[in-house]
């Protein structure tokens, strides 16, 4: 059962008379034995944890209740990640109820984010991929990091599966902030690790929606898969025209029933590059895009 469903549960096990409150006792103890499944857990019912970082702004919206994880003790040699990771913060969740507009609610929680000192992070400009063509894309989260020292990070989900959902994971372990927050061990993944990507970063236009995307090692190949209602041509053209509005020069160009296809060229940093796009559908839903980057002769 989903952490969120056990907490609204619980809730709702509150408002039970006194001979039904047995059963919410095994529900607290059911939530917390699937929370810590690799440790322990701490479930809290419309309350917030003593761990919760004091700078950390709140949403307005309903506290439905939050999730302490524990994580088990490892021995570096056993575990040398877990054992950082482990060692260095404890991972807190809060799970929300937003009701009415979310997205604005979102929006007003962000600006007292940002009066706060909390920034926005892009953990993807620390990946060591070129991140030109289709980008490998995050989850549909955003990251936010404390202006304090030691840092502390935090993630806004908004499951589409509940519009009322607002959840929130904060941590101030200094491993995982600082992949999160561009700092420590995120420096361990310089951006130009594969050099700079010549393409420009390909953006579905409306109509489509990338379900994922990415390059391959070390980048030369990217891909993304798209849920759309536009034609294979027209998805094909507003890439061809990001391309093209890049300074990429159109060249050959290739189309099979419903597969469209084109080579572009353009010299920078004292190279010459081609690559070419691809689009081609997959059913009557969805389309592929390819973009293969290589150095011309």
């Amino acid at each position: 059962m989903p952490m969120r469903a056990i907490l609204t549960t619980l809730v709702a096990a509150l408002a039970l008379p006194t001979a039904a409150l047995a059963a919410s006792d095994d529900l607290q103890r059911l939530a917390e034995r699937i929370a810590g499944q690799n440790g322990t857990a701490t479930v809290l019912l419309h309350a917030l944890p003593k761990e919760l970082p004091p700078e950390l702004p709140l949403p307005a919206a309903t506290l439905l209740g939050s999730v302490v994880q524990h994580p088990a003790a490892a021995s570096a040699s056993d575990n040398p990640a877990a054992a950082m990771l482990g060692s260095a913060g404890t991972p807190v969740g809060l799970y929300y109820d937003v009701r009415g507009d979310r997205k604005a609610a979102m929006q007003a929680y962000e600006t007292r984010l940002r009066a706060a000192g909390w920034k926005p992070a892009n953990p993807m400009a620390r990946f060591p991929f070129p991140q030109g063509g289709f980008a490998m894309q995050l989850p549909a989260t955003s990251i936010w990091c404390s202006a304090g020292t030691p840092k502390a990070a935090m993630t806004i989900g908004t499951p589409s599966g509940d519009a009322t959902a607002l959840n929130l994971s904060v941590t101030t372990a200094a491993a995982l902030s600082g992949l999160l927050c561009g700092e420590g061990l995120g420096n361990m993944f310089p951006v130009d690790l594969f050099g700079k990507s010549p393409l420009p970063t390909l953006s579905p236009p409306a109509g489509a929606v990338a379900i994922s995307s990415g390059p391959t090692m070390p980048g030369t190949t990217t891909s993304a898969r798209f849920e759309t209602s536009l034609s294979v041509a027209d998805l094909f053209e507003s890439f061809a025209k990001q391309l093209r509005d890049a300074g990429w020069g159109a060249g050959e160009a290739a189309s099979s029933g419903a597969l469209r296809s084109q080579t572009f060229r353009k010299s920078t940093d004292g190279r010459n590059y081609v690559v070419v796009l691809t689009v081609y559908a997959l059913d009557a839903r969805h389309d592929t895009a390819l973009t293969d980057l290589s150095i011309a002769p």
